[in-house]
């Protein structure tokens, strides 16, 4: 409520746009809408609220408000001094928060500041062998002797060209007399990278003119160097590498130069692709919570060096909002945030992106659990983790790579959905779309929507201000774009946020999603399996992989054999244990009616984790799972329903069993009454003397369901029936 307040008083002040606020609050732009309604639906009295807001803590310490800075930049890495102190003011809720200057000031002293590029210019050089400073784009060079070229080749490593060192021979562009050369960025125009020297210099060059440097860059090669080799983001400070297996380690340098890696005693070296491309597979490591550093070095490009990095277990958080939900919207993040003091359980947050093709790098940071940063942790992959280190005593990285109201086929790559009629007709669709798509038209149509949309503000401005009315202004147009980057859409986040952690040695996958299929349930029963198996094939492995039944949700249902979409999805989930080392978290006892983000993050984190400590860990005393259906018999007038993980058999409030449903050939349903046999259940209705059919909890919100076993953990739904379904085609 306090969040939620905030939130709304923040946007209409008028000081901060809603999806900036969004971002700040880790919402939904649909959520962040959803609040503002409410919070104007409520009138006076949300006014009235705000007044007895809380208001935000003033007097920090210096010390606290440099850790919040840090925290936030390591969250969001391109974010600079103007943004993070907005978002000090927005997220941390400080009435008078640090200037500019000194957020820029903390951040040089943590050595968090970019450095700068300057754009155009000339540089020179001494005599030796040319080396860079830091990663840049093309470079051209030549000598002041002769204008020879310092060297050749050329290689791209993403929007960038590294380039090489240069050792050149006489003839070829020695540096007897120094020499100058100029650092350009494919197509955006010239940057200046001063570059040093190695060896004895004796003494400094004169600078050249502009125009005779062009004419001598003309006939000149392009040289690339680098101020060392290349990691992904996911290889970088913080992070937790996987026990008890080969580890890859993978990253980019100057073609042909041998790249050592050295971490827990252990030294492999590989020589580098012509495409610069590396890969190295340290052998298994043993779980170590002491922080080690690993060097990564090129035998011309350079060395990188990574920072604390620990060795446990590394398992990948996924699906939508609920998954992505963070812990400081939850039930219970005002007791588990301050004491969120957890060193050896890391998250990793993806940011969100999509592309048309799969990438090989992605934006994020792996962060350590502290209260400073757990609030913006997956609620669900925190619990998982924390359950895990709890049980196992060894370091945990959780990989978040969640994106709120997006289907399962935008996680699942183009092989994946090629495999099974479903999922290619997916593909089909968007291959379609993108190819009618026409950017030029895009452009001039939102021309066009763009001059519209500023007459018509201008004329409600000009009225509000003659007339002295309050009319709300229009919503600007967007520019649409290529299909492909559709988040919504096939493969989007497979290519953005997914593959790019292919190959990064973990466990397995915890997934919560599901929601923004309900409508086409059928078809997951096809394209959720797709998923799986896709990810298996791709990490060339049996992963794990364990999912949440999707939550009671909506208005309770009052009546029999009602046709329902949200448990049609519920089914298919359930379908999926079918394939090997999968496993489900039932949850239909935790839901809210009115919200489809159940706060109670807690139980469904460690329900999770309950299949991975027994499944994986040899956990073998663990009830993994309520009641799942195995199998019915009929017998005369009455169907007995058996059960996986029924010990202890029972009703949740000790009254009857409620929410079993049964219907003869008619296939007309009616309410039915549900006896415990042992580990089974007998149903029967004296209104269907020649049963066919059960179903159990068969609803969106299946209120009064009651069966659960002898840990208390909630029975799935379930039907024992093929008849058509309300989703199916």
């Amino acid at each position: 409520m306090e969040q939620r307040i905030r939130f709304a008083s923040l946007a209409e002040s008028g000081q901060f746009e809603v999806k900036e606020l969004c971002a700040s609050f880790g919402i939904s732009r649909k959520t962040g809408h959803k609040w503002l309604a409410r919070d104007r639906a409520e009138g006076t009295k949300g006014l009235a609220d705000r007044s007895r807001a809380p208001k935000c803590v003033a007097n920090r310490t210096d010390a606290e408000v440099e850790r919040l800075i840090v925290s936030e930049k390591r969250l969001h890495p391109t974010w600079g001094p103007k943004k993070l102190r907005r978002i000090l003011e927005t997220k941390h809720g400080m009435e008078r928060p640090p200037a500019v200057s000194t957020v820029g000031e903390v951040l040089k002293r943590h050595g968090l500041v970019k450095a700068r590029k300057r754009r155009g210019g000339l540089f020179t050089v001494e005599r030796g062998t040319l080396t860079a400073p830091e990663r840049c784009n093309h470079v051209l060079g030549v000598d002041f002797k002769g204008n020879f070229p310092l060297g050749g080749g050329e290689r791209c490593l993403g929007s960038g060209v590294a380039f090489q060192h240069l050792d050149t021979a006489p003839g070829e562009g020695d540096l007897e007399s120094g020499g100058v050369g100029l650092a350009a960025p494919p197509g955006d125009g010239a940057r200046s990278h001063p570059l040093k020297t190695r060896g004895d210099p004796q003494r400094k060059a004169p600078m050249f003119k502009a125009k005779r440097l062009t004419m001598a860059l003309l006939g000149g090669a392009m040289v690339l160097a680098a101020k060392a080799v290349e990691l992904p983001t996911m290889f970088s400070d913080h992070a937790v590498l996987q026990q008890g297996e080969s580890v890859p380690i993978w990253g980019w340098g100057d073609p042909g130069e041998v790249v050592t890696v050295e971490f827990g005693g252990q030294k492999v070296s590989e020589k580098a692709a012509e495409n610069g491309e590396w890969r190295v597979e340290l052998e298994k490591l043993e779980a170590n919570a002491t922080a080690r550093s690993m060097t990564v070095t090129g035998a011309s490009s350079g060395k990188v060096e990574v920072k604390n990095l620990l060795v446990g277990e590394v398992w990948m958080a996924s699906g939508q909002s609920n998954m992505q939900w963070t812990l400081s919207g939850t039930a219970r993040a005002k007791e588990d945030i301050p004491a969120a003091d957890f060193p050896a359980v890391r998250m990793f947050l993806t940011k969100n992106v999509t592309a048309v093709t799969p990438q090989r790098k992605v934006a994020g940071s792996w962060l350590e659990t502290t209260p400073e940063n757990a609030g913006r942790f997956s609620a669900v992959g925190y619990y998982f983790g924390l359950k895990l280190h709890r049980e196992l005593n060894v370091p945990v990285g959780i990989i978040c790579t969640a994106w709120g109201g997006k289907p399962s086929e935008a996680f699942t790559s183009r092989e994946g959905l090629m495999t099974e009629p479903e999922g290619r007709a997916l593909v089909e669709q968007l291959d379609a779309a993108m190819a009618n798509f026409d950017a030029d038209k895009a452009a001039e149509d939102h021309k066009k929507a763009l001059a519209a949309w500023e007459k018509k503000v201008a004329e409600i401005k000009e009225a509000n201000k003659t007339a002295g009315q309050k009319q709300k202004l229009p919503r600007k147009p967007g520019l649409q774009t290529n299909p492909g980057l559709n988040s919504s859409k096939p493969m989007s986040i497979y290519n953005g946020m997914i593959h790019p952690w292919v190959g990064y040695a973990m466990r397995g996958a915890i997934w919560y999603q599901g929601e923004s299929n309900a409508s086409r349930a059928k078809q997951y029963e096809t394209i959720f399996p797709q998923l799986i198996l896709d990810w298996r094939r791709l990490w060339k492995k049996e992963l794990p992989f364990y999912f949440v039944q999707l939550a009671n949700f909506k208005k309770p249902s009052t009546e029999p054999g009602v046709p329902d979409a949200w448990a049609e999805l519920q089914n298919a989930q359930l379908l999926t244990l079918s394939l090997p080392k999968t496993g489900m978290a039932i949850i239909n006892d935790i839901g809210e009616a009115n919200d489809i983000h159940p706060r109670n993050k807690l139980d469904v984190g460690e329900r999770l984790a309950r299949w991975a400590l027994a499944k994986d860990y040899g956990k073998d005393d663990i009830v993994i799972s309520g009641p799942i259906y195995k199998g019915s018999k009929i017998d005369a007038d009455k169907i007995r329903i058996e059960f996986d993980h029924a010990k202890g058999l029972k009703s949740r409030d000790g009254g009857p069993l409620k929410r079993f449903e049964i219907a003869g050939e008619d296939q007309k349903w009616v309410w039915a009454d549900a006896k415990i046999d042992g580990e089974s259940v007998i149903v029967s209705s004296k209104d269907v003397p020649k049963p066919v059919a059960v179903r159990y909890a068969w609803a969106s919100n299946p209120e009064g369901a009651n069966l659960v076993n002898g840990e208390g953990l909630p029975a799935s739904l379930f039907r024992t029936d093929d008849w058509k379904l309300s989703t199916e085609k």
